[in-house]
């Protein structure tokens, strides 16, 4: 299969090309993100009228579908190092992606379940088609959605006035970007011990995968407002 475009520096980790996980410590760190999976799909049991996210339990289902896929692509991109590898990788993360800006809308504007999966179709769609001919740009795109996404948030959240706890967004933040630190040390070889199990992607891994536990934390904590489930 055609080789990973990062070839032949993927990372810091050496490269076990006789085994089956050719980056092991990269491949089993994103159980993290199977755990935060778990851990929302167990919280979307207590349904309540609080707020959207608690009164549907399709945007949570959404959300730990796009953490399996995440982890899963991982899992597959650093075991195979391959370019479908880190297309699966690169579309899990926009698949995740895609169910925070479309919920953080519906705070907005309800969506219906129907309208909520359409788009979420058609933005996975695209970014899908994207990432298989332009995987280079990822760098870069996913980084300015991220910081996007914030302002989105801050925004929305100054619109709406609702009571949230905002440490969970904060810790969000603390999270990603000490994780996005040890992603770029790990990248540019400046925290590098190749034979380790302790490797920055892999902790970059965790770290993320806990973001996406606080940013969700964060959503279902908002309380103060009707609660607008979509409409079939």
């Amino acid at each position: 299969m055609q080789p990973a475009h990062c070839m032949p520096n993927c990372w810091c980790e050496a490269v076990h090309w006789d085994s089956l996980l050719r980056q092991p410590a990269n491949v089993w760190s994103n159980f993290s993100m199977f755990a935060v999976a778990a851990v929302v799909l167990w919280l979307s049991r207590r349904k309540s009228d609080q707020n959207l996210l608690t009164a549907n339990t399709s945007y949570s289902r959404l959300y730990a579908f796009g953490l399996t896929l995440t982890g899963l692509g991982s899992m597959f991109f650093h075991a195979s190092l391959t370019h479908i590898g880190q297309w699966v990788d690169l579309i899990g993360m926009y698949f995740l992606a895609t169910v925070l800006y479309l919920y953080n809308y519906s705070r907005l504007r309800p969506l219906t379940t129907r309208t909520l999966l359409l788009l979420y179709v058609a933005f996975v769609t695209f970014f899908t088609i994207l990432m298989y001919f332009a995987p280079q740009l990822n760098d870069a795109l996913f980084g300015v959605l991220i910081l996007i996404f914030v302002v989105f948030v801050i925004l929305t959240q100054r619109k709406l006035k609702t009571k949230v706890q905002g440490k969970f967004i904060i810790l969000a933040i603390i999270s990603y970007y000490s994780g996005s630190t040890f992603w770029i040390l790990d990248k540019q070889l400046k925290l590098c011990t190749p034979g380790s199990w302790l490797q920055g992607h892999a902790v970059w891994h965790i770290l993320a995968a806990l973001a996406t536990l606080f940013v969700y934390l964060f959503f279902r904590s908002e309380s103060g407002g009707p609660a607008r489930a979509s409409k079939t």
